[in-house]
């Protein structure tokens, strides 16, 4: 009977599983997404919209959601909360701008300011959250089909810890 106890958490913590899911936007459907075991991804594949730099009276950089002639795909993972934890919440985001007419693209390194890419980091870390453009990486779109498109993407952030350091996407236009 102490046996069968025993092995019922353990066959529990087995069972759990995060849920992974995906957000498709204004006739853009997602295909496939990759996503740390700890917690939740979406991508967002937006038209219409554009992304504005601002800075606040701090200096601090934030970007501005707006209407716009272009394409925004957003990459979010949120990491599932400890219970019973104050300010155990963790967020990454990764904005990327796209010009519909132009989607296809291979970019390195100071080439990733064509597209606006920005990373940010939301915790409890005092110090290492914020927006933040990146500087380093590569990015490639290529269409795969008719109207299917691969992105990926491989960045490092020196400004702050990352845990998203790449992101294989596809999505399709229907």
């Amino acid at each position: 009977m102490i046996k069968i106890l025993l092995l019922i958490p353990l066959v529990l913590s087995f069972s759990c599983n995060s849920n992974q899911k995906i957000i498709a936007n204004q006739n853009l459907e997602h295909v496939q997404s990759n996503c740390p075991n700890d917690g939740v991804c979406t991508f967002e594949a937006s038209r219409q919209k554009s992304i504005t730099i601002s800075q606040s009276s701090l200096g601090e950089m934030y970007p501005e959601i707006n209407n716009g002639d272009k394409i925004l795909l957003k990459f979010e993972y949120k990491r599932n909360e400890i219970q019973n934890v104050m300010d155990s919440s963790y967020n990454e985001i990764i904005y990327i701008e796209v010009d519909p007419d132009n989607i296809e693209m291979n970019l390195k390194d100071s080439e990733l300011e064509n597209v606006k890419l920005i990373f940010a980091r939301f915790c409890y870390c005092k110090g290492q959250t914020g927006y933040y453009l990146v500087e380093n990486g590569n990015l490639s779109i290529k269409k795969v089909n008719g109207t299917s498109y691969q992105l990926s993407l491989e960045f490092k952030v020196s400004e702050v810890p990352q845990i998203i350091s790449s992101i294989q996407e596809v999505f399709d236009f229907k």
